[in-house]
C-alpha cells in the first residue's frame, strides 16, 4: 500500500498542468509557493491538510484526462 504523501508526489509528477494551475485548482491552503517546494522535494514536513487537498485535486484531474 502506498502512503498519501508518496501517492500525491507520484500523481503530481504525472500531471501535465503547470504548478500555478494545479495550486489554483486545489485551492486553499495549497499555494503556488508551497507547491513549488513540494514538487521540488524541498518541503520536509508538509501538512496533511495540504497534501490531502492536492491529492484530491490531482485524482480528479487524472479522471478527467482518462
Amino acid at each position: 500500500m502506498t502512503d498519501l504523501l508518496s501517492k500525491t508526489r507520484s500523481l503530481l509528477a504525472e500531471c501535465d498542468l503547470p504548478l500555478r494551475e494545479i495550486a489554483a485548482g486545489a485551492g486553499d491552503p495549497v499555494t503556488h509557493e508551497w507547491l513549488k517546494k513540494f514538487a521540488g522535494n524541498y518541503q520536509s514536513d508538509p501538512t496533511v491538510t495540504r497534501v490531502q487537498r492536492l491529492h484530491d485535486f490531482l485524482v480528479r484531474q487524472r479522471s478527467r484526462a482518462a
